[in-house]
C-alpha cells in the first residue's frame, strides 16, 4: 500500500510537537506501508536531516517557501475566510506541486498532519486521514487572553475562522485522530466522537534510566520556547516560584531545557541567571546546548507545569521513564 504523507513542516529534526508526532507516525507506518512524504519547508532542511527521514520513506518531495512567499500567502488570507494558520502554508504553487506529486505517486491513502494542509487535498477522491493533534481554535482563544490589546483583535478573528474551518473540514477526511480526549471534547463538531484518540508516548529505547548519572538538578522544565504557554510557564517559574523556593532552599538548582530560548523575556532570562537557574539550550546569549535526555536524567523531578493551554499531558507522559518519574517524550 502506498501512503502519501503531507506535512506543513519537514518532520525532522524533532524540536516541535507536530514534528515529533509526524516523525513517529512515519517511522511506525513505514513498517507496514510504502511512505511517500511531501513537506512544506521554510527552514531549509539539511541533507543530513533528510537522510534520517529517507530511512523510512520511499521518496521525499520538499516544497521550499521563503519568508516573502509566506508574507504573500498571509496577505491573500486577509481577504478570505481561511484561517491564517492555513493560509500561512498554502499557495497556488504549493497546491499545484502537491497535486503533481500525487499524480506521480498514485497513492492508496493520504495522511495529513494538522488542518494547515487541508487545502492541498480538497477534491481528491481517495481515503484520507488527518492528525488534528489538538483543537487549534481553543489553543488560539487561550493565547488571545495573554497577548497585548493591539494583537488581540487579530487573534479573535483567527479563533472565529478556525472554529468554522475545523467544523467544515470534518467531512473531507475518512478518518480523524487527535492527541487526547480533552481535545476531542473541545472540537467544534457534533460528530466529534468519531475522532480516534492517539496519544503521544515515550521511546523506551532512547530514554532508559541511568544509574551512573549524578542527580545534581532539583527540577527540570522542558519545552519548545517558540510556544507561548511554555514561555509564560518558564517566566512564571523563574519570577514567581524560584524566589520562594530559594528563600527556603538557597542551593536549589532548576534547569530550563529548551531549543528556542530566544523568545523568553530577556529580563526574565537575566533574572534566572542571577538566581542561579541553569538555562540549557540554544539562545542569543550563547548558552550551552545539551541533550534533553541527559539533563532530565540528572534531575530529581521533571516539571509538567503549564499555566494554560494543551501540552501538560505530553509533559506528564514524558515524566515517567528515565527515572520512573523523570523522562521526556520522543
Amino acid at each position: 500500500m502506498r501512503l502519501l504523507v503531507l506535512t506543513s513542516r519537514v518532520p525532522y529534526p524533532i524540536e516541535k510537537g507536530d514534528k515529533l508526532r509526524a516523525f513517529n507516525f512515519i517511522r511506525e507506518l513505514s513498517k507496514y506501508y510504502d511512505i511517500f512524504l511531501f513537506s512544506i519547508d521554510e527552514a531549509k532542511t539539511s541533507e543530513e536531516n533528510l537522510n534520517v527521514l529517507r530511512q523510512y520513506c520511499k521518496d521525499i518531495r520538499i516544497f521550499p517557501v521563503s519568508k516573502g512567499n509566506i508574507l504573500m500567502n498571509l496577505a491573500r488570507t486577509i481577504f478570505q475566510k481561511t484561517p491564517f494558520q492555513v493560509g500561512y502554508y498554502t499557495s497556488k504553487r504549493s497546491i499545484e506541486a502537491f497535486r503533481h506529486y500525487y499524480d506521480e505517486v498514485k497513492p492508496d491513502h493520504i495522511f495529513c498532519q494538522l488542518l494547515r494542509v487541508t487545502e492541498h487535498v480538497k477534491n481528491i477522491d481517495i481515503p484520507k486521514t488527518i492528525d488534528i493533534q489538538d483543537t487549534m481554535s481553543v489553543n488560539i482563544a487561550r493565547s488571545a487572553k495573554k497577548v497585548n490589546i493591539f494583537r488581540r483583535p487579530f487573534y479573535n478573528i483567527e479563533v472565529r475562522r478556525l472554529k468554522r474551518y475545523e467544523h467544515d473540514i470534518f467531512s473531507i477526511y475518512d478518518s480523524k485522530i487527535i492527541i487526547s480526549d480533552a481535545d476531542r471534547k473541545l472540537y467544534p463538531h457534533p460528530n466529534k466522537e468519531q475522532i480516534s484518540i492517539v496519544p503521544n508516548g515515550v521511546d523506551f529505547s532512547y530514554f532508559e534510566p541511568k544509574d551512573d548519572i549524578v542527580k545534581d538538578i532539583d527540577v527540570v522544565f522542558t519545552g519548545n520556547m517558540g510556544y507561548t504557554p511554555n514561555i509564560d510557564a518558564s517566566e512564571f517559574l523563574i519570577k514567581k516560584i524560584l524566589p520562594i523556593v530559594k528563600s527556603e532552599k538557597p542551593d536549589v538548582k532548576i534547569a530550563i531545557v529548551c531549543d528556542e530560548s530566544s523568545d523568553i523575556d530577556r529580563d526574565a532570562w537575566n533574572f534566572a541567571l542571577d538566581m542561579g537557574l541553569i538555562c540549557e539550550g540554544k539562545s542569543p546569549w550563547d548558552v550551552e546546548y545539551v541533550k534533553v535526555r541527559d539533563c532530565i536524567a540528572k534531575g530529581l523531578v521533571t516539571s509538567p507545569f503549564l499555566l494554560y493551554q494543551s501540552g501538560v499531558a505530553a509533559k506528564d507522559i514524558g515524566s515517567t521513564r528515565s527515572e520512573e518519574h523523570t523522562s521526556e517524550l520522543q
